[in-house]
């Protein structure tokens, strides 16, 4: 056992497990369409089984490995734990009774029932075989039950909804009997599939191990290749139920009268539902891969049992078993949506239904006119295959008709009700904002701030924190729309922290259908980020200016010469204040800056920026020029800093439009202050974004600086003037959960969160 232990271990792992033991254990679901002797709605799954069957020993096979791969896990299993404890813990009993399902498989698959086929239906004689597999089946199902008996008293996901599910089969099946209609096929084989997923979804849980091989990536690839096969799924399912609107199934004489429209109106529906969630699949949401599975298991079974097609049940089938091992990658609740993003995605599923309802009518004609020359667009015919009515029978009688229109009501409203319900913005009420938090958060500052822009996460408010277990990190965020923006980088000890807080604040976004967005990451810690699960954009860099290096070197070249030359000849005087300050100064301060507001359409800007605001004022350290007769010209504020950061960073730079200069004036005489002081080893002259955007990506990014910077101005000629500081360019980022389509909603909604607060 542990060679095969080991064997298992280094070929494949529990991921890999659940697709085989699915797959094989669900090979019956193709006896329909391969053994036509035995009638789908009356037999037993396991009679596709009996000897003297059409592929009997394919189905027999597939279920005997089944059974041994079954074995195999309980076996390994089993070893884990010594002395497993059977009869007195939740793990050894519920390896115990897999090990009871896994022989009774084996058992189900050796002692095949011996039916024989007679008019359609399975007659069973009694015999060792039988007995054998009749007490199999009563042993299984009666261990079935158990194990999820115990699953329910450890409230462990999936087990109640099982447990449901037998107790409604059973009385199904019972009330079938009693009332001598024996259309037991398509009831017994949704039980079966329902069995064998809840059996497959135990094994990695009692493992204790994630589910998946180590690289994310491929996982990643699997799932997105499902979501896009989703939507051509959902779109040739329109066509089929268009295209197969004559085929009259087996069940077919129990639904209006050899009337087959409804086998259509599910296909069209099907369809419909798979378009639209595929996006949603995509961006990998809990409740899409939900709806999802359901539907392909669905059509699984619809063309197992309904319409008998092995091509497309091994397409749907191997879809929906692929599908249900990558859960894991589903952690994202719905999102919330804008109207503009939901109509959208309907135009696009409207569109692309109308290609497949036409290329469906196309394809029906062509069938049964076989002639090129006779296809020609009638508006009638059309119309009826829209509404999709069985030109069979010509719309039937009145009821038939009107029961016809009926079900196209409903179902239309039913399908309407599935989109919007299904995802419905989901807007939770978020922690009210506290004096508490803020108090904290400052007292955090103080020991782990590493950024002279962290005073930011402190104010502006309102802000959302998001805390550690142990409250010794913290994120500040906002959210806007379905967007959580959060300024980089967390508040916490160590990278190690921090990274761990960027991974836990991505599953608490996703829990609320959120995308994470982290706004102007620094260089240093891209890494942390991308090793976090975010995909990281490049949108510009900040100019750092060394400021020893420019007050002994840059400040004496032959350009600042002239700039400062020109301001001592111009009489303006520089002055560096700390607060408070005195309501005449902020008036001053207030003129200067409504003055500059005009210069260029500036708008104020908040959350990763500061805007006029007298509290705030109070708070920073100010640097001043003033004319020869002490107007004030230009002034720019000093952000306070925490736990001895080196850099300084000036945030609002502000001067009357008339004198040009003067803001170039006044930063050189704030670095060389930082000089003389000897406090600070490095100044932020603040961010450039690309310049000279060439596709529609660096478009965006220029979008998102401009509005980080709160003007629309030239990229390349912010970046040639403070190239004149000599800067030190460092790169800046944002980091965000989603994909390229995601980006642009996000900078769409990155203009509201900077808007100040009324």
């Amino acid at each position: 056992m542990q060679k095969l232990s080991n064997l298992l271990h280094r070929i494949t792992n529990w991921e890999q497990w659940q697709v085989l033991y699915i797959l094989l254990s669900l090979s019956w679901l193709l006896g329909p369409s391969l053994n036509h002797h035995i009638s789908a709605r009356l037999a037993f799954a396991s009679q596709y089984e009996d000897p003297g069957q059409s592929w009997s020993w394919l189905f027999r096979l597939c279920d005997t490995l089944g059974a041994l791969l079954l074995g195999l896990a309980v076996g390994i299993l089993a070893r884990r734990r010594r002395p497993l404890r059977l009869f007195t813990s939740f793990y050894g009993i519920s390896v115990l009774l897999l090990g009871i399902i896994a022989l009774g498989s084996f058992i189900d698959a050796a002692f095949p029932s011996a039916c024989h086929a007679d008019d359609a239906l399975c007659l069973i004689p009694v015999g060792i075989s039988s007995i054998v597999h009749s007490v199999e089946s009563v042993g299984t199902a009666c261990a079935l039950i158990a194990v999820n008996l115990v699953w329910v008293y450890r409230n462990m996901p999936w087990a109640k909804t099982v447990l449901f599910i037998q107790l409604v089969w059973g009385g199904a099946f019972i009330a079938n009997q009693l009332a001598g209609r024996p259309d037991i096929g398509l009831i017994q084989f949704a039980y079966e599939i329902v069995v064998i997923l809840w059996t497959a979804s135990i094994v990695p849980v009692l493992a204790s191990r994630r589910t998946g091989p180590n690289s994310s990536s491929r996982l990643q690839i699997a799932a997105h290749g499902i979501a896009a096969w989703v939507f051509l799924g959902g779109f040739f399912s329109i066509v089929t139920a268009i295209r197969n609107i004559h085929q009259v199934s087996d069940l077919s004489a129990a639904y209006f009268g050899n009337n087959t429209a409804w086998l259509s109106q599910h296909g069209v529906a099907v369809g419909i539902i798979l378009m639209y969630i595929s996006r949603h699949l995509w961006r990998g949401e809990y409740r899409a891969w939900q709806l999802t599975s359901l539907l392909l298991w669905l059509e699984t079974l619809k063309y197992s049992i309904v319409t008998p097609d092995a091509d497309l049940a091994v397409l749907y089938g191997v879809t929906a078993a692929v599908l249900f091992t990558l859960r894991r990658l589903f952690d994202r609740q719905t999102s919330v949506e804008e109207l503009r993003d939901r109509l959208v995605k309907l135009a696009f599923v409207a569109v692309a239904f109308i290609a497949a309802l036409t290329l469906g009518v196309l394809a029906y004609r062509f069938k049964h006119h076989q002639d090129l020359d006779s296809l020609r667009f009638n508006a009638g015919q059309f119309y009826r295959h829209l509404f999709l009515f069985d030109v069979v029978n010509d719309l039937g009688p009145l009821q038939r008709r009107l029961l016809g229109q009926v079900l196209n009501v409903a179902g239309i409203a039913l399908l309407l009700a599935i989109l919007i319900s299904l995802f419905r913005p989901h807007k939770p009420l978020l922690r009210p904002f506290n004096e508490h938090d803020r108090n904290q958060l400052r007292h955090l500052l103080g020991r782990y701030s590493t950024s002279s822009e962290d005073y930011f996460k402190y104010w502006p408010q309102p802000k959302s924190y998001w805390w550690s277990v142990d409250r010794d990190a913290v994120i500040a965020y906002r959210v806007v729309g379905n967007v959580a923006f959060a300024l980089a980088d967390p508040v916490a000890p160590d990278d190690e922290a921090r990274q761990r807080m960027m991974k836990h604040f991505l599953e608490f976004c996703r829990r609320y259908g959120w995308r994470a967005c982290f706004i102007m990451i620094a260089g240093q810690s891209h890494e942390l980020y991308k090793q976090s699960g975010y995909k990281l954009l490049r949108i510009g860099a900040s100019a750092v200016v060394n400021i020893d290096e420019f007050s002994t070197t840059t400040a004496r070249n032959k350009w600042w010469r002239w700039v400062l030359n020109k301001a001592k000849r111009q009489g303006w005087k520089y002055a560096v204040i700390a607060p408070p300050y005195n309501s005449q100064l902020i008036a001053e301060l207030r003129q200067v800056s409504e003055s500059w507001l005009t210069r260029q359409n500036h708008v104020e800007r908040s959350f990763a920026l500061g805007y006029f605001d007298e509290a705030y004022l109070q708070s920073c350290r100010l640097h001043l020029l003033r004319e020869e007769n002490g107007t004030l010209i230009a002034f720019a504020n000093e952000l306070p800093t925490f736990n001895g950061v080196q850099t300084a960073t000036i945030d609002l730079m502000r001067f009357l439009p008339e004198h040009n200069h003067a803001m170039s004036a006044l930063l050189a005489h704030s670095i060389q202050q930082l000089h003389e002081e000897g406090a600070k080893q490095s100044f932020d002259l603040g961010f450039v974004p690309l310049a000279s955007p060439s596709d529609r990506t660096e478009q965006i990014i220029q979008k998102f600086g401009q509005l980080l910077m709160s003007e629309a101005v030239s990229a390349q000629g912010l970046e040639q003037f403070k190239n004149k500081f000599a800067p030190a360019w460092v790169d800046n980022y944002i980091a965000f959960d989603g994909d390229w389509i995601d980006l642009v909603h996000i900078t769409r909604q990155l203009d509201a969160l900077l808007k100040p607060e009324p």
